[in-house]
């Protein structure tokens, strides 16, 4: 019998019906559904997400250490990680039981500060007062540059979608082995996004007297101490995610942008 867990998101599904719903499906399709949020993550063969993007980057870092899929059902509003809406569910359901689904491997990130919690999105190092601040930025150990910014945004592929593109990112393809390096509202007009190979090494030192804070996938917080020198590099973990619709990449892009009601440039 498969073991389907259920991660749920009470803010979005406030009176739990749509949860119950799903956990009823779950049982119907001969299943067993794991809602423990101590052993979802370990006993399940696969793990469905009820919420949106947020909620299934709560959910990645956990079942990249399970080695668990996650299948997203999308009750927010744009939705990049989630792969269904509601009314999909139990087709969606059939699909990954009958094994007719394409399974994304999404690289993640990493920092030496943070003790070994992973990034699906990005690793933002940015101030944590009003004060714009001075950063100094190398790859693999080499100097690149110094520029005072709001922050400097280190972001997968998955993530350049997110808090990468609303700073002026370029877009990457999800299963691309890449990282953008974008500076938000930098104070001069040369300071452009680099694209680099997954495989390097990325370290920023904040050069302002004023502390900074690193933020992990626009959650988990730690404060940055000036010259102190973090590496942001490629995790040896990966958020695997289950798509059981077959569309292309960048017709996705191109539907959620016109939802966000920006198609119309397109």
């Amino acid at each position: 019998m498969k073991k389907i867990g259920v991660f749920y998101n009470k803010s979005k599904d406030k009176d739990l019906n749509f949860t119950r719903q799903v956990i009823s499906c779950i049982t119907s399709l001969g299943c067993e559904p794991i809602l423990n949020k101590t052993d979802v993550f370990k006993l399940s063969d696969f793990v469905i997400v009820l919420g949106g993007d947020g909620t299934m980057l709560r959910a990645a870092h956990k079942a990249a250490i399970n080695d668990i899929p996650l299948l997203g059902v999308n009750l927010g509003t744009l939705g990049y990680l989630t792969d269904i809406d509601p009314c999909e569910l139990e087709k969606a359901l059939v699909i990954t039981l009958q094994g007719d689904y394409k399974l994304e491997k999404r690289i993640m990130l990493q920092t030496d500060l943070n003790g070994g919690w992973a990034a699906l999105n990005d690793i933002v190092v940015n101030r944590s007062k009003s004060k714009p601040l001075l950063y100094e930025y190398f790859i693999n150990d080499e100097y690149i540059d110094t520029i005072r910014a709001d922050g400097i945004i280190v972001s997968t592929p998955t993530g350049s979608t997110a808090y990468n593109l609303s700073a002026g990112g370029p877009i990457l393809k999800p299963d691309s082995e890449m990282m953008a390096i974008t500076a938000i509202c930098p104070h001069s007009l040369y300071p452009r996004p680099l694209i680099v190979s997954a495989e390097d090494t990325v370290s920023v030192r904040v050069l302002s007297s004023s502390n900074a804070t690193v933020v992990m996938d626009g959650q988990d917080k730690a404060p940055l101490q000036s010259n102190l020198r973090i590496s942001i590099k490629r995790s040896p973990l990966f958020t695997r995610i289950i798509k059981t619709k077959f569309l292309g990449f960048y017709e996705i892009l191109r539907r959620k942008m016109l939802e966000s009601g920006h198609g119309d440039t397109l």
